[in-house]
């Protein structure tokens, strides 16, 4: 039977802690140190297995770096011992008889031939960098009480270290996302929103500055007019550009989950809470959130969200213990905000802490040049996705679609042209594949309904273009009645003069034209 070599002697053993303090020392790059400690450790103390798990800088949770010997992913490691160490930072030896209760609570432990363990934490300035383990299954050479001390000393050491390689490795980074984003990637962000209109533009020149800085955003416009993907271009051309980006529909949560989804839940925390859940809060750490349709929170919700946005932490559901997080916001809307302040349905302190800065996308209406550059590209994503070849859209349609207003904006525009593949069988799209309506009242206005008829025969089958030609139709008629005063029609319908000015640029209303008789969106003069 072979017997395992007598331990080192203490000279030895110094003098290989020494090389391995001098070869550290001049490592910067963190994984080859991790590497080179790890490797001349199990060496040294004779180890048969070796673990280095490194802490989340913001949680404190431990993860596997680096292993030797087993999997630390997979039960190699003792969790509770690396947590304990890690909670109490203080180094840790375990021994044969020790081991005994151990292995009878710890499952990773129960199967296993250790019979030493020691274990000490990674700090530096009172920060947790992580864990050392080396564990021993040799009944000759079991660790005292002498091992524990040099495995601290050693860890003290490399600490500072393994921070200076850490800051270094974060640097390196930051750099190349800084290269990336002055060699083109910013620009390539924005690369999926189409358009050359001057007032689309502008908007684009405003989110390019936004997207440099962390600064909490709020995207204004009409439904459909492409706010997510202008949120989506912000956080690709932004820093956090590597970690996720979430995106939270409000409008579409139930009441009773939306807190659970945003700042997640414990077990047990409520009625088929079987397990602990993440919110989406934490799912887009240290990266972006978007929260679409934020008009449409709860008060309750709102109270919840103020205060994260203010201390930075949450709580999930169930749990009184803060949760630290680090997330850049941005929020959209198709609600006038200011309107549901007065109103009380929104918290006005909260409104400011969204409106640091506010980007208006406009509607399609005011975009016209930009109309045949989005049917361009929507064909393109057609033809890719049906297999189909078409060459394009005939002069006459292409006439219709820019003359058209788009209450339901581009993704109205995207229906009518996935519709009109469904339907065309020549080789290009032509008028008999668009709406009827469009095609026949191009300026997108309703029209009068027959008598007997549904009062609303004339109007649009998607719910977001009728809601347009209604509102549109609706502030017409109020500045009819008031002589074309754009603040006495304002009064009338309850809404800041300020607000009526906006809705009617979207929907593309000129009181002065309209005043004068100027035929204007299917209105007869």
């Amino acid at each position: 039977m072979s017997r395992m070599p007598p331990p080192a002697p203490a000279v030895e053993t110094l003098r290989a802690l020494l090389a391995l303090s001098a070869d550290l020392a001049t490592q910067v790059d963190v994984s080859l140190l991790l590497e080179r400690m790890l490797d001349s450790l199990m060496q040294v103390f004779r180890a048969e297995r070796g673990f280095v798990l490194l802490a989340d800088a913001r949680t404190g949770e431990l993860s596997p770096a680096l292993s030797r010997g087993g999997d630390a992913g997979a039960g190699g490691v003792s969790s509770t011992v690396a947590r304990r160490v890690a909670e109490l930072r203080t180094p840790l030896l375990i021994t044969d008889a020790e081991l005994a209760d151990l292995k009878a609570a710890t499952r990773s432990l129960a199967q296993s031939e250790v019979r030493s363990i020691i274990c000490t934490p990674l700090v530096k300035d009172e920060q947790l960098l992580g864990v050392l383990y080396l564990d021993s299954r040799a009944l000759q050479r079991p660790y005292g009480r002498e091992d524990l001390a040099l495995l601290e000393t050693t860890a003290r050491g490399a600490a500072g270290l393994i921070a200076t390689a850490l800051e270094a490795d974060q640097l390196r980074r930051d750099v190349r996302i800084f290269r990336a984003l002055h060699h083109g990637d910013a620009q390539a962000a924005f690369a999926q929103i189409i358009g050359r209109s001057r007032a689309l533009t502008a908007v684009l020149k405003q989110a390019r500055a936004v997207a440099s800085q962390e600064v909490t955003a709020l995207i204004l416009g009409p439904s459909g007019t492409g706010k997510e993907l202008l949120a989506k271009a912000i956080h690709g051309a932004s820093r956090r550009r590597e970690r996720p980006f979430v995106a939270v529909n409000c409008a579409a949560l139930a009441p009773d989950v939306i807190e659970s989804e945003l700042f997640g839940h414990e077990k047990g925390a409520f009625t088929g809470a079987g397990e602990r859940r993440i919110g989406r809060f934490e799912l887009a750490d240290r990266g972006t959130l978007f929260l679409d349709e934020i008009g449409e929170l709860k008060p309750d919700v709102q109270v919840k969200l103020l205060r994260v946005l203010e201390a930075r932490q949450i709580e999930r559901v169930g749990s009184s213990k803060p949760v630290d997080i680090d997330v850049r916001l941005v929020a959209a809307t198709n609600v006038d905000l200011e309107t549901a302040v007065k109103r009380g349905a929104f918290r006005e302190d909260l409104y400011y802490r969204l409106n640091v800065i506010a980007l208006r996308l406009p509607a399609l209406a005011e975009r016209d040049d930009d109309v045949p550059l989005l049917v361009e590209h929507f064909v393109r994503e057609f033809n890719a996705r049906v297999g189909r070849t078409l060459r394009g859209v005939e002069p006459a349609a292409m006439e219709a679609l820019v003359r058209y207003r788009w209450p339901g904006n581009i993704r109205e525009l995207r229906n009518v042209i996935e519709r009109a593949f469904v339907l065309e069988a020549s080789d290009r799209l032509t008028v008999d594949s668009l709406p009827h309506d469009l095609v026949h009242g191009a300026r997108g206005g309703a029209t009068a309904p027959a008598a007997g008829a549904s009062p609303f025969a004339g109007y649009p089958p998607q719910l977001e273009a009728a809601r347009g030609v209604f509102e549109r139709a609706f502030i017409l008629e109020a500045l009819k009645r008031h002589g074309f005063n754009v603040t006495a029609a304002a009064q009338a319908m309850d809404v800041p003069r300020n607000t009526l000015y906006r809705r009617m640029e979207a929907l593309g209303i000129r009181p002065a034209e309209v005043a004068r008789g100027a035929p204007r969106d299917g209105e007869s003069s």
